[in-house]
């Protein structure tokens, strides 16, 4: 249900661009037409990713750089690096919610922007404190590490959207 909540949001040429835990809420239990339904909350970082024209939808051109947007535990490795966030980036984002959701994130505890203290890279835990930036982790933190006790499903689907770019449409 979350993941056809943010293709919804995408359908409508819209990047959410916050995508986190507390951004999803359950329909009311006693409206019974959307009791199941996952609803995406707090639009306010979001932005138009596609323009509708001409019966069809053509992807903006993506900014050469573009400012830190979202929340630091759940965003892309592109946020980082201040590429324009596109679909790829939500998905980025509902990846690691899942990844906290079911095991943690290696960084969960992070409020600094900047740093975080005794966390792991590699797979191997560091037993002195050290100061590393939570996007070095993002970036270097190998891909199995991340998904080794998720459904294989996932992993494939990890493998997919990072293949994506900002440009791809449809």
């Amino acid at each position: 249900m979350i993941i056809l909540s943010v293709k919804l949001v995408h359908d409508y040429g819209y990047v959410h661009r916050d995508i986190k835990p507390n951004n999803f809420v359950m329909g009311h239990k006693d409206d019974l037409e959307r009791a199941h339904i996952v609803h995406i909350l707090d639009f306010g970082l979001s932005r138009a990713y596609a323009v509708f024209k001409n019966g069809k939808w053509i992807a903006r051109k993506a900014r050469g750089t573009a400012e830190f947007r979202g929340t630091l535990r759940y965003c892309s490795p592109n946020v980082h690096e201040k590429k324009e966030q596109g679909r790829q980036d939500d998905l980025w984002s509902l990846f690691y919610v899942l990844i906290e959701l079911h095991c943690g994130l290696p960084w969960q505890t992070v409020r600094d922007k900047h740093k975080v203290l005794c966390t792991y890279i590699h797979g191997k835990s560091l037993t002195n404190v050290q100061i590393i930036k939570v996007e070095v982790i993002k970036m270097n933190i190998p891909d199995e590490n991340l998904v080794q006790n998720f459904p294989r499903e996932f992993r494939i689907s990890h493998t997919c959207f990072q293949k994506l770019e900002f440009s791809v449409y449809g």
